[in-house]
């Protein structure tokens, strides 16, 4: 046992004091709460993205996602996403959907409503950073060729793009021609003239995008089409369209509402036009006057 121990006195020297500790264990991720939930018969799905697209003063884009949105969001990837087509009603009657796309599990579908019943959405005044946006409602959508139901409810902290400033036109308005919506200035930027044949009626077409003979403006926020009598002298029938009003709105006018006054050839029709007029329960105001291209 002597002799040994001279030999056991270095290994003994090398050893530690005390054994060292283990690694600490890797924190368990952090479980990020949604943004918001939208429910598909009565499933919740988490959406941690929301872009609000602004697309000028009258139009705009609500986009969900499962995944985090900038405002570079493009096109659906493998994330579930729920994107709200946005209005402002004409006559500022507030922030509508008429449109409600959805895809979930590779399966998408959408639904459109008239604007009278698209439900309703309440968006800040001006684009910010961050903002907060209020809705409600439960709606029937197509997803995947069969109906399902879309709940949303409550506040969503959305990102904001965009801007509410009202969008640059291909077209500058006609600078002489005044169309108004109660206190709103409507920028007429198309005008048309034909004549019909049949009735011998003079048919205008205004509109707030470009506009040609061979174009119906689907696309454009408002369109008026006003029917004038056989020699041009007052208006006798209107119908407004477009993006901000819905599904066509027709009424017939008295000669006392707007009078009118045409004159020239060739390629063109000079109008003036002046009067109010309640069109679908909208009160339209006309002062000015402007040149109409003629369409044959």
């Amino acid at each position: 046992m002597h002799r040994l121990f001279p030999l056991l006195l270095p290994l003994v020297a090398c050893l530690p004091a005390t054994p060292p500790a283990l690694p600490a264990a890797p924190p368990e991720p952090q479980k990020l709460e949604p943004l918001v939930s939208v429910t598909v018969d009565a499933e919740p799905i988490a959406m941690n993205g929301v872009v609000l697209d602004a697309r000028g003063a009258n139009l705009a884009r609500l986009v969900l996602a499962g995944e985090h949105l900038t405002c570079d969001y493009g096109p659906p990837g493998d994330e579930p996403r729920l994107a709200l087509t946005l209005v402002r009603g004409l006559g500022d009657s507030g922030w509508r959907v008429p449109r409600i796309e959805l895809a979930v599990g590779g399966d998408s579908g959408d639904a459109v409503f008239a604007l009278s019943d698209a439900p309703k959405v309440q968006l800040p005044k001006a684009i910010g950073d961050t903002m907060a946006i209020s809705t409600h409602f439960n709606v029937p959508v197509t997803l995947g060729g069969n109906p399902v139901r879309v709940e949303l409810d409550g506040a969503l902290p959305a990102t904001g793009c965009g801007s509410f400033e009202p969008g640059s036109h291909e077209a500058d308005p006609l600078p002489d021609l005044i169309v108004a919506v109660d206190q709103e200035a409507l920028p007429i930027v198309g005008a048309t003239y034909r004549r019909d044949r049949a009735t011998r009626h003079h048919n205008l077409t205004l509109s707030t995008s470009p506009l040609s003979c061979d174009d119906d403006a689907k696309e454009a926020e408002v369109v008026i089409e006003l029917t004038l009598d056989r020699i041009g002298r007052s208006v006798e029938a209107a119908v407004v369209r477009g993006l901000r009003v819905g599904s066509p709105e027709a009424a017939t006018l008295s000669n006392k509402d707007v009078s009118t006054k045409l004159r020239g050839l060739g390629r063109s029709v000079h109008v003036e036009i002046a009067g109010q007029a309640s069109i679908a329960g909208y009160p339209f105001t006309f002062e000015g006057q402007a040149p109409f291209s003629i369409c044959r």
